[in-house]
């Protein structure tokens, strides 16, 4: 049923041709692999880290302190390794040697019980996997023979997939399996890099990353880049205090991931028809509906936490990944030469993640004390925030997806 959102497969394994050179099906499958197995590490990870600290003994703002790692990370490697992608350094090298880091410290983090044992460990798989996001990103917007949420989309499988299996084996193991589960998909995706091929380097003397960031120096881009910090903002609050909600209203480890991955359901759908969506209603007003959603997701778990509103806003999920991952990530790209295309990705991972993921769930662990509603609210006016920035700001009537 959930492949059956991709259309037929001629479709889904269509390709074309990039700068590159003529692409088989064979290498956009290879693509499409790898973002099922990055985002299947993600997925693993992200809805039982929270409640393998808490089992540890750890209280709700030290959990806050260690899910701000990745916002650290982000502000270094991303933008570091994307420039010397695009300089001198193999993309697939990079991403083989990010994986097997990834693949060791996360299984360290596994076995880690103490603060001075997790602290180091997670803060190493934060700085090597949050580089893989924007490398596959500009080597996948390299292929222009397919809108970019139509290769995407396969990420959100990836991010779906653990929690079927965990769904199961969460019954009779520990929620630590999840950790380990996700080491193995790294472990996977080092094997299986060797299968990526890479496009030619363009030189030691151009694709600094001021150069792409000066791309993006437009008063309508730069409102719109302040439109995806503010939303990063609110949806780090979203990530990190969701599962403890969960927990919180008596839900089992096990279907955790069950309900959080209602959303990457309609996140798949919206996915499906998002070309469809920005052709009809612009970028500008796509962009305003993730942003909407995103609000009034966290609204109603600020005024209402209860396990049917937990999975009722799931509904809001996909309109909210549009809002800050694909479309985002589209528009850099449309902005910016692709000369610079690795760079401009890891600069959005910087823009998007860095500050934005560390601030929110450093604020989020501040406001913890006093309870989840009063995290949920504040990450309410932060995507309201955004709405408004974008709605003031924003003026593009650029087309960035196709479809």
């Amino acid at each position: 049923m959930v492949l059956g959102c991709f259309g037929p497969p001629r479709r889904l394994f269509r390709w074309g041709r990039g700068p590159w050179g003529s692409l088989s099906p064979m290498a956009s499958r290879r693509i499409k692999l790898h973002y099922v197995l990055i985002y299947a590490l993600l997925g693993s990870h992200i809805p039982y880290l929270p409640v393998r600290l808490h089992e540890l003994g750890f209280d709700e703002r030290e959990v806050g302190w260690i899910l701000a790692l990745p916002g650290v990370a982000i502000m270094i490697t991303p933008a570091l390794l994307g420039w010397a992608a695009d300089r001198w350094v193999s993309s697939r090298q990079l991403m083989g040697i990010l994986y097997a880091t990834a693949a060791l410290s996360m299984a360290a983090l596994a076995s880690a019980t103490s603060m001075v044992a997790v602290v180091p460990t997670f803060l190493v798989f934060s700085l090597v996997s949050v580089a893989l996001f924007p490398l596959m990103d500009g080597l996948a917007l390299e292929y222009s023979g397919e809108p970019f949420s139509s290769i995407r989309v396969w990420g959100s499988v990836g991010f779906l997939a653990p929690s079927l299996l965990l769904a199961v084996l969460l019954h009779w193991l520990p929620v630590v399996t999840a950790l380990w589960l996700a080491a193995a998909c790294a472990a996977v995706g080092a094997w299986a890099v060797r299968g990526l091929s890479d496009g030619p380097k363009i030189g030691p003397e151009t694709a600094s990353p001021w150069e792409s960031l000066g791309a993006l120096t437009e008063p309508s881009v730069r409102a719109f880049l302040a439109t995806v910090v503010i939303l990063a903002l609110s949806t780090a609050i979203y990530y990190v205090w969701f599962p403890l909600l969960l927990v919180q209203l008596g839900v089992a480890d096990a279907w955790i991931g069950l309900i959080v991955n209602v959303g990457v359901l309609v996140e798949i759908a919206c996915m499906r028809y998002a070309g469809t969506w920005e052709a009809r209603l612009g970028l500008r007003s796509l962009m305003a509906l993730g942003c909407g959603a995103s609000a009034l997701r966290m609204a109603l778990l600020a005024a209402t936490p209860s396990l049917f509103v937990a999975v009722a806003v799931q509904a809001c999920h996909g309109l909210a990944v549009l809002s800050l991952y694909i479309l985002p990530a589209a528009y850099v790209d449309h902005k910016v030469d692709p000369s610079v295309r690795n760079s401009a990705q890891g600069l959005l991972a910087f823009m998007r993640g860095g500050a934005s993921r560390f601030l929110g769930a450093m604020v989020g662990a501040w406001l913890a004390p006093r309870g989840l509603g009063a995290v949920f609210s504040l990450g309410a006016v932060l995507a309201s925030m955004a709405t408004l920035c974008l709605l003031v700001g924003f003026r593009d009537r650029a087309r960035v997806l196709g479809g």
